[in-house]
């Protein structure tokens, strides 16, 4: 074959070539009758960028890997979007529009145009209000307090505001925060936050009230074990809201530990304890709204008391208290004594108790009574010659009366009758006995009693019989 046929062939092989579609050169290589190759670029990796952003969101930039071969690279954008810069490279850079959709990329060159590499990107709009905060509405100045609000979809932060001089000492930027509040109220507001803005802003008016002040108490006494307390009196507070709820506490630890609420009536002014036993702290809480102060404490000392006290008869004349003490009470039938040792001595039978003082002025309980029955004294008869005759005691029957007479007049005579037991029920003296003595004894129980008629110059005692 000459030259210049060869040449006509090639020339006649290339226009064929050229009039083949271009989609019959894309995505593969492929040989033409000269053996010459063609090869579009291989599909785009995958597509690096947001796949949330904000409406009218500027500045986001999405890119490929760079692809062998390729030339240029064709971008496309949802409805609304902007392409700013960058189309025909691998990295564009876009105004986001008002809905999402898909971005997609294809690589080209001179021998075709690859596959398609997508990639779907959403709205996010910013978060919607929050619920309403809770937390207390009403504080003490300088005191610590918590506020919180639920979770909001979307919400990536939360930013909280405050009144002017309070202090957020925990959680900005979560949905709680704990704030220490100052001398003045005010508004504390929470917005939610994401990358595409702020909510509106949820709010609670909270009132700051000046700290509970001017809570005393007084009372500090010291009784003995058994005995109650006087009142314990507290101040009228200031501060807080004006109106004032207590609690009295109190405490046998000591002034700073082991405090509980106080038997009876605790929640009022003042207070009044039961009888102690043992030594007692006393404090007082006042509250008001959120504000609550407590006093210092005060001790109302408890002293100790004597053991109960037993009485022993050392002999038939002196009767002794087992417990030693500062001082000593003896009673004798109810009658308090003129003796005041440990042992004393007695004159008379009866019912004796006794009660113990220590030297703080406490008292022991009452003893348990003993009862002496004294021996009957033995009848000293005078001698006959000594007893003036014609003295005469007489009993009516039936009328409890005694009549006693004397022939001769009886000087300075004493009448005195006792019970069997000593005790005295009886007691006349008389300057002369010279006439008959009438005794009403309607008074006394029935039962056997003692006469005895005494004068300087007479001792007489006889039994009598008393009955109805």
């Amino acid at each position: 074959m000459t030259p210049a046929r060869l040449r006509f062939l090639l020339i006649a092989l290339l226009l064929l070539n050229s009039t083949l579609p271009w989609c019959s050169r894309s995505h593969a290589a492929f040989a033409n009758p000269t053996g010459i190759a063609y090869a579009p670029p291989a599909t785009p990796g995958a597509i690096a960028g947001p796949a949330k952003v904000c409406p009218g969101q500027d500045h986001t930039f999405y890119s490929v890997e760079a692809v062998a071969g390729a030339i240029s690279y064709r971008w496309s954008v949802p409805d609304s979007w902007v392409i700013t810069a960058g189309q025909a490279t691998r990295q564009i850079s876009v105004i986001a529009g008002s809905k999402g959709g898909v971005i997609s990329v294809v690589a080209e060159n001179n021998d075709g145009v690859s596959g398609a590499r997508e990639l779907a990107v959403q709205l996010d709009n910013p978060p919607v209000q929050p619920g309403a905060i809770t937390g207390l509405s009403a504080l003490c100045a300088g005191s610590r307090a918590k506020y919180k609000v639920e979770a909001t979809a979307d919400a990536r932060s939360y930013v909280w505001s405050i009144p002017a001089g309070w202090v957020i000492v925990s959680g900005q930027g979560t949905s709680e925060v704990e704030i220490l509040t100052a001398n003045v109220g005010g508004v504390v507001r929470v917005t939610a936050a994401n990358a595409c803005g702020q909510s509106a802003a949820s709010q609670l008016a909270v009132t700051v009230y000046p700290p509970v002040s001017n809570n005393q108490v007084q009372g500090e006494q010291a009784l003995c074990a058994g005995q109650q307390p006087q009142a314990l009196t507290g101040s009228v507070p200031a501060g807080g809201e004006g109106a004032y709820t207590y609690l009295w506490e109190s405490s046998t630890h000591g002034a700073t530990e082991g405090f509980i609420p106080a038997d009876g009536v605790h929640n009022q002014q003042n207070y009044t304890p039961a009888a102690l036993t043992e030594t007692t702290w006393f404090r007082r809480k006042v509250m008001s709204a959120d504000c609550h102060h407590i006093s210092d404490a005060i001790m109302v000392k408890v002293l100790p008391i004597p053991a109960k006290p037993a009485i022993e008869q050392l002999s038939g004349k002196e009767l002794k208290t087992s417990v030693a003490g500062a001082a000593y009470k003896w009673w004798r039938n109810g009658v308090l004594l003129e003796q005041h040792t440990q042992v004393i001595t007695i004159t008379e039978a009866g019912t004796y108790t006794v009660r113990v003082q220590n030297s703080e002025g406490c008292s022991s309980v009452l003893s348990d009574a003993l009862e002496v029955v004294q021996e009957e004294e033995k009848e000293e008869v005078q001698p006959e010659e000594v007893i003036p005759p014609g003295v005469n005691v007489t009993l009516r029957p039936g009328q409890k009366k005694l009549i006693l007479s004397s022939k001769e007049p009886l000087p300075m005579a004493l009448l005195v009758i006792t019970d069997l037991q000593g005790r005295q029920v009886y007691r006349k003296e008389m300057l002369q006995l010279n006439k008959p003595v009438a005794l009403a004894l309607d008074q006394l129980p029935d039962g056997i009693y003692v006469l005895m008629l005494q004068t300087p110059d007479l001792y007489l005692k006889k039994k009598v019989l008393l009955q109805r």
